[in-house]
């Protein structure tokens, strides 16, 4: 069976939705938890985007890691969107609430112990919290202030939830009414990075070379892909033509020796468990800034990674 160039196995969800391959291997994918059910169209909702997780309690969850700095800086900390076929026919007022519960819940489900910051450490564009969808366009944001250094120590983060939308027409999400933003500064392991190596599963074998990836900063010693070429968070594999479209791997260093420690998937729940493969001293290595990394999913040693992950310089 032929691959369109990255088009996903499955479904991956980062700030828009890739379909997943169909037929025979999705039928095979299922016994390795790899795929997830088919969406339909967009209706006029008015929704929180961002990667999707299997959860009762929030349902988008993501990163934002800033480069050090003692100055302030801006972006955009959370978007709204409107998830219908055309874009908004008038402006569209959305307002959020801080919802400090769901970063209890992210605490619990995650092993983390991110924490609201202190309003004396951030400024909201809109202290409301009120955001515009402008006439023509399909998103607004919220837009943050702040010094990264400050939160360089500690594990901050913001739920956010929608409670309310202007005009009664526009409903919202059921499924991405709320979400988690983890802030944070980002490590020594963050950058732009060259990915070479071999995913072993039959029909999926072919090597890849050269890959552009971010190595991203998730906490204080972990970092996950983003696959470039294709622009989601995944893991090319069968020679970079194609991914696993609810999956990307997330390392985790331990600080004092680099050794690669564990092997996440920031989808988890949702997402088979990963194992750290046993024919490579996985590692990352400071002098080279270079990340040598085995691993295997659902216990199979026919679903093995091999990576050689070499620093380029910083990504944008």
């Amino acid at each position: 069976m032929l691959f369109k160039k990255y088009k996903s196995i499955a479904v991956l969800t980062l700030l828009s939705v890739v379909l997943a391959a169909t037929g025979c291997l999705k039928d095979e994918l299922q016994d390795d938890n790899l795929t997830v059910p088919e969406m339909g169209g967009s209706p006029s909702l008015i929704e929180i985007p961002g990667p999707v997780r299997a959860t009762t309690s929030y349902n988008t969850a993501y990163v934002i890691s800033l480069p050090a700095s003692e100055e302030d800086t801006t972006f955009s900390v959370v978007f709204v969107r409107l998830a219908a076929d055309q874009p908004a026919p008038e402006d569209i007022v959305v307002e959020l609430e801080l919802a400090p519960e769901l970063l209890s819940a992210y605490n619990d489900s995650m092993d983390t112990e991110l924490e609201q910051p202190d309003a004396s450490m951030f400024t909201f564009s809109k202290p409301d919290l009120k955001l515009t969808i402008p006439k023509g366009k399909r998103e607004g944001s919220l837009e943050m202030t702040m010094i990264p250094d400050i939160f360089a120590v500690g594990q901050w983060g913001f739920g956010f939830r929608i409670k309310s939308v202007s005009n009664a027409k526009y409903g919202i999400s059921g499924n991405l009414k709320n979400a988690v933003v983890t802030v944070g500064v980002r490590n020594m392991y963050d950058g732009a990075y060259d990915l070479s190596g071999f995913h072993n599963r039959p029909t999926l074998n072919d090597p890849y070379h050269n890959e552009r990836v971010y190595m991203e900063t998730t906490g204080p010693n972990s970092v996950k892909m983003y696959w470039v070429a294709a622009s989601v968070d995944a893991h090319p594999i069968h020679g970079a033509t194609t991914y696993y479209g609810n999956l990307t791997t997330e390392f985790t260093f331990d600080p004092d020796t680099y050794k690669l420690i564990k092997v996440d998937n920031p989808y988890t729940p949702g997402s088979p468990p990963f194992t750290i493969g046993p024919a490579l001293d996985s590692r990352y290595d400071p002098d080279t800034k270079t990340i040598y990394a085995q691993y295997y999913y659902n216990g199979n040693l026919e679903r093995m990674f091999t990576d050689t992950i070499v620093y380029v310089g910083a990504r944008p």
